[in-house]
């Protein structure tokens, strides 16, 4: 079993810098902002290419042989634009929903992605956000998909929201409602 970061806000230990690969169980306790209750009910949601603009890193990753080092070098994320009409959605959903962010990003970015998430106004939100282990570079179908099924042990996803025609699919079949905000093809 390949270990995942799972990254609950206001859950992670005081002295960590950044969300161990590793699972947590969800406390019942009080100062937790987001943990399962009465209804686990839930929206996932991507970031690059869905909530983060990351059009300025694909010339990286267009050409063969595919460069996702450079891709995915942390101050060029960090410069990421927000996807305004869906940041406006998930700002919505998340007054009454929470909101699980499942990005194909490596646990490597965490700290950049708290940083993006920060500066646009989402790490106040309760959510949860999972990555992939570093080093990780199997397709995002397969890793989001065992990413749902870690997520449904605690939560009722509903919704997700998704650029990548194949990973769109991959929600559908899976039984989830997924609004696709692009017409990127894999």
């Amino acid at each position: 079993m390949r270990p995942y970061a799972i990254c609950p806000y206001a859950m992670r230990p005081p002295h960590a810098s950044r969300c161990d690969p590793l699972e947590y169980s969800f406390p019942n306790t009080g100062d937790a902002l987001l943990k399962p209750g009465s209804s686990n009910d839930c929206v996932l949601v991507d970031l690059d290419g869905t909530l983060a603009d990351c059009g300025h890193r694909l010339h990286f990753i267009e050409k063969t042989p595919k460069n996702w080092k450079g891709f995915l070098d942390p101050f060029l994320v960090a410069e990421d634009p927000l996807i305004e009409p869906v940041a406006r959605v998930v700002r919505s959903l998340g007054e009454t929903y929470p909101i699980i962010y499942v990005s194909g990003r490596t646990i490597d970015l965490y700290d950049t992605t708290k940083t993006w998430l920060t500066k646009h106004g989402f790490w106040t939100h309760p959510f949860l956000l999972f990555m992939r282990p570093a080093r990780d570079f199997r397709s995002d179908v397969i890793v989001k998909r065992e990413l749902l099924k870690k997520i449904r042990k605690e939560w009722n996803p509903w919704l997700a929201i998704d650029d990548r025609s194949s990973v769109v699919q991959m929600w559908r079949d899976e039984g989830l409602t997924c609004f696709q905000v692009s017409d990127e093809t894999d």
